[in-house]
C-alpha cells in the first residue's frame, strides 16, 4: 500500500478517537482502502448502527475536504461488501465518471478477492471449493444455501499453514458476496475461530470469546464484535487482459494479528505471508 491515508473523525464513527485508512491508488478512479475492523464498507440493513466507509467518507466529501479532494474522491462507492467483522481491503471507485466502467468490471467477474480464514485444525488440510448459491435468511441475519433463490458463488480453498491449534486458509472468489466465504467455509467442513453464527460454539467448548456474549443465531439481535479475527481481506489479483497490476496493494497483518497468529496459533505471521503469496501467485486469475 501507499503510505498515504485519509481520516475519518471519531464523530462519524460514534467514537471519541477517530481513524486515518491507509489508501492505495490503482487507477483513474479505482482506489483501494484498507479496512479496520468494525467498520463496512458500504450501509447495509443487517447493520444499521455500524459505520461504514461510503457514508463516513461521502458526507466529508460533501463538505468540501481537503483532503478527499486531493486524492480525487467526490463520491466514494465500494465495488463488494465488506462486513464489519472482516478487516483488509476494500475496493472503491472516487467519481460517477469512471465508475460504471469499473462496475462493469467487477461484474465480468474480472477481479479476485483472496482472504486469509484462521480455523480449527483440519484432518485431510487439502484443497477444495464450494459453488453452493447462497440468499439471505428471510428473518435472520445469516446467509443460507438456497438453490431456488440464492445467487451464483463461487470460493476456493488453499490451504496455507497448519498447526496443533489451527489451520489458516486462503479462501479466494470472484463474486464476494456478503458472509460468503463465511457460510462456504461452513459447508465444506471448515469451522472458523470466533464465528458467533456460521461457527457457534457449545459453551463448554467455547474458545476466544467474550463472556456474557450469545452464539446462537436466533439470539443475536445486533452485530457482535469478535474478539479473535476469523477473516482478513488480504489481497484482490484481476484478469490479466486488465492490464492493471495489484500486487504492490496488500493488507499487512497487524501487530495484534500478528502476536496472536504466533503465541495463540502457534504460526509464524512471516510463513504465512509467504505462503499467501505462493498461493495467489499460482491461483488461476492471477
Amino acid at each position: 500500500m501507499e503510505e498515504h491515508r485519509i481520516g475519518i473523525p471519531g464523530s462519524l464513527l460514534g467514537s471519541e478517537q477517530g481513524v486515518r485508512i491507509p489508501i492505495g491508488h490503482i487507477a483513474d478512479g479505482l482506489i483501494v482502502l484498507d479496512k479496520p475492523l468494525g467498520i463496512g464498507s458500504r450501509p447495509d440493513p443487517w447493520y444499521p448502527d455500524v459505520p461504514d466507509l461510503e457514508r463516513c467518507i461521502n458526507l466529508q466529501a460533501e463538505q468540501g475536504k481537503p483532503e478527499l479532494a486531493h486524492h480525487h474522491i467526490s463520491s466514494l462507492n465500494a465495488l463488494c461488501p465488506v462486513e464489519p467483522e472482516v478487516s483488509g481491503l476494500v475496493l472503491c471507485i472516487t467519481d460517477r465518471e469512471t465508475g460504471i466502467h469499473w462496475k462493469n468490471m467487477w461484474g465480468s467477474l474480472f477481479f479476485t478477492s483472496h482472504h486469509l480464514i484462521l480455523c480449527e485444525p483440519d484432518a485431510s488440510f487439502e484443497p477444495r471449493t464450494c459453488d453452493l448459491p447462497i440468499a439471505r435468511h428471510f428473518n435472520l441475519r445469516k446467509m443460507v444455501v438456497s438453490h431456488t433463490t440464492g445467487k451464483k458463488t463461487q470460493t476456493v480453498f488453499t490451504p496455507l499453514i497448519q498447526s496443533s491449534k489451527a489451520s489458516i486458509w486462503l479462501a479466494s472468489t470472484c463474486y464476494s458476496r456478503l458472509h460468503q466465504v463465511r457460510i462456504h467455509a461452513m459447508e465444506i467442513g471448515l469451522r472458523l475461530f470466533g464465528d458467533p453464527i456460521y461457527a457457534p460454539e457449545p459453551q463448554e467448548e467455547a474458545r476466544f470469546k467474550r463472556p456474557g456474549k450469545p452464539t446462537h443465531p436466533a439470539k443475536i439481535k445486533e452485530p457482535v464484535q469478535p474478539t479473535l479475527k476469523w477473516q482478513h481481506l488480504y489481497a484482490y489479483t484481476t484478469d490479466p487482459t486488465t492490464g492493471l497490476d495489484l500486487s504492490p496493494f496488500r493488507a499487512p497483518l497487524s501487530r495484534a494479528l500478528s502476536r496472536m497468529i504466533r503465541n495463540r496459533l502457534e504460526i509464524e505471521p512471516d510463513a504465512l505471508v509467504q505462503s499467501a503469496e505462493q498461493a495467489i501467485r499460482q491461483h488461476p486469475a492471477s
